[in-house]
């Protein structure tokens, strides 16, 4: 079983977390509950790094990422399908302006890394 250095920590108690937890001195570990304030965002940060891993790790075509994303997304009708990735997946990198009644073309290299 993986061990801790002391110092000062900033971390979510996960399941392996306290299975690491547990085997230590209890007297030397500092826990806090997870406020109501910060709760939203650090459970979503955490789902959102979890998924990630899970993600990176499939081998898949991005067609069925998404489709899985999709899955995912529908278990929690709360968010509604709306927000769905489209199938096959893809990435807006520009709306072209108008100008004189002509459409005039964005440079996709400033807005490819926005997404």
């Amino acid at each position: 079983m993986e061990s801790l250095n002391p110092g000062p920590r900033d971390e979510l108690v996960t399941r392996r977390l306290r299975r690491v937890l547990a085997s230590m001195d209890a007297d030397a570990v500092v826990e806090s509950p997870l406020g109501e304030s910060e709760a939203p965002e650090r459970l979503a940060i955490h789902l959102k790094n979890e998924l990630r891993r899970f993600i990176i790790d499939l081998d898949e075509d991005p067609a069925a990422i998404a489709s899985l994303v999709n899955e995912l997304l529908d278990k929690v009708p709360e968010l509604g399908s709306e927000d769905s990735v489209e199938v096959p997946p893809a990435k807006l990198v520009g709306i072209k302006r108008k100008s004189g009644g002509r459409v005039r073309g964005v440079d996709t290299r400033t807005v490819a890394n926005r997404g």
